[in-house]
């Protein structure tokens, strides 16, 4: 499941350009604050589907309750344990000197309360995908991701620690600036997943765009 907070138009790729290129810091706040209001969105869509409050509900009900408690119930929003980010190569971040999804996910992080940490390494340099068809972005994928596997079972500790749930399945919210055929957000995902099998871990990954093309 991928949201993003606006279209790519002409517009959009002008600001991105100034900030991601040109290190116009002033569209941060600009471009880390619409995404906010799409994570506000996607909470919104979560919870009222319910996808995460199946063992919630399953415990609700084993005790009856009166009508006018379960209306007084407080709503459980969704929310995801920690959010991470599509990881730059070495080369672009010493071109750029920073990492724009990194930068936009560590705001809407502390805007949200929520724990950002860097669970993902880029294995090599590719070309820029928006020169590339989709065939060519889908190729492009194969082993360019890959986990930071002492980050990521600190992270999953530090959760089990704090949750005391380790039966329920752990929500990731992956965070990237532009959405063009999901072929980046997918093959992140499929890494997250991998080594959450590997440690035995039910995860639930969710995408988090800016703009999509």
């Amino acid at each position: 499941m991928n949201r993003s907070a606006v279209y790519y138009n002409s517009l959009m790729k002008e600001w991105l350009s100034q900030y991601k290129y040109r290190g116009d810091e002033r569209y941060e706040g600009l471009i880390s604050g619409m995404l906010q209001q799409a994570y506000d969105s996607l909470v919104q869509e979560i919870t009222s589907r319910g996808w995460y409050m199946k063992e919630k509900l399953a415990q609700r009900h084993t005790v009856a309750k009166t009508p006018f408690q379960q209306g007084r119930e407080p709503q459980h929003m969704w929310k995801p344990d920690v959010i991470t980010f599509v990881p730059v190569s070495e080369q672009r971040l010493v071109e750029r000197g920073f990492n724009q999804a990194r930068a936009i996910a560590s705001k809407v992080g502390a805007s949200r309360d929520v724990p950002v940490r860097d669970l993902l390494k880029r294995n090599y340099d590719s070309e820029k995908q928006s020169y590339k068809t989709r065939a060519q972005r889908l190729a492009s994928m194969h082993d360019l991701f890959g986990v930071k596997v002492q980050e990521f079972q600190s992270w999953l500790n530090h959760t089990y620690t704090t949750l005391g749930e380790s039966a329920r399945p752990i929500s990731i919210l992956l965070i990237d600036d532009i959405y063009t055929t999901g072929s980046t957000l997918n093959a992140c995902s499929r890494v997250l997943q991998k080594a959450a099998t590997a440690a035995c871990v039910q995860v639930d990954v969710y995408g988090l765009t800016w703009a999509r093309s």
